[in-house]
């Protein structure tokens, strides 16, 4: 009787456990089933608009080794200016645009100005990445390409590497040239020196003139104790006068002085 006793006993507590474990499964099951998980399917919702970044690579190459002149940059959107961040790697500019209504398609416009040099106005389109890469190649206005050839040719007669001092005298700002300031004259003889001809040194000197006087430009070195000119005058680039114009000048070297540049 003990022993059929304490098997009922036995079985009961069986099927009582079982039955339990099978009601917390079901409990856990019911919870799963109840749970919602449509954020799991990667679809943006309105905030995700915050986190976009619109990039744009500028690379701005000049016609001449411009490599430190600093442009000015200006991103139009529906005629608002926008706001960036800029790094510059090279001749290549990152902007990182303020733009939080971007969207694939949009056009941007991208204006471009540098001393001495013809502004740009380019149209970029956002592609899907919202990062758009564009390469531009700005051009000299007339009076740069004056001045930067009249430096070319001077150094190549003159060295400058060689030189102990070099001076820059100009008659270019006021007077026209083709109908247009000459003022870039002045900037592309800064630029080409790299340092060697600044405002600060005092070696670069502006001659007063007028509108209709020609433009001319001398370069003079000095080796030692002797001075030595590359004269170039009425807008030309090559020199009146290569030479020298140290106080100890010959007879025939002042007389060739006077007769190619004049008394003045």
């Amino acid at each position: 009787m003990k022993k059929h006793l304490l098997l009922l006993l036995t079985v009961f507590t069986i099927l009582f456990i079982t039955s339990g474990v099978y009601a917390e499964n079901t409990d856990v099951s019911d919870s799963i089933a109840d749970t919602d998980i449509s954020t799991t399917t990667g679809e943006l919702n309105d905030d995700d608009n915050d986190d976009k970044v619109v990039k744009t690579d500028v690379e701005i190459k000049y016609e001449y080794d411009d490599s430190d002149i600093n442009p000015n940059i200006d991103i139009m959107k529906n005629d608002v200016k926008l706001n960036y961040t800029k790094e510059k790697e090279g001749q290549t500019y990152k902007l990182i645009l303020d733009d939080k209504d971007a969207k694939v398609g949009d056009n941007y416009n991208l204006i471009i100005t540098a001393p001495g040099y013809n502004a740009i106005n380019q149209t970029i389109s956002l592609t899907e990445s919202l990062f758009v890469r564009t390469s531009i190649n700005l051009n000299a206005t007339e009076s740069y390409r004056l001045g930067r050839e009249i430096s070319i040719n001077a150094d190549q007669n003159l060295k400058f590497a060689d030189a102990d001092e070099i001076l820059a005298i100009t008659t270019a700002g006021t007077p026209k040239y083709n109908g247009k300031t000459s003022e870039d004259v002045i900037e592309a003889i800064l630029n080409y020196a790299k340092g060697k001809i600044t405002y600060g040194k005092g070696n670069i000197l502006m001659l007063r003139q007028t509108a209709v006087d020609p433009i001319s430009v001398a370069y003079i070195i000095r080796k030692n104790t002797e001075l030595i000119a590359a004269i170039y005058s009425n807008a030309s680039t090559t020199p009146t006068y290569l030479g020298t114009i140290s106080e100890n000048m010959t007879r025939p070297e002042w007389n060739d002085y006077v007769t190619k540049v004049g008394s003045e």
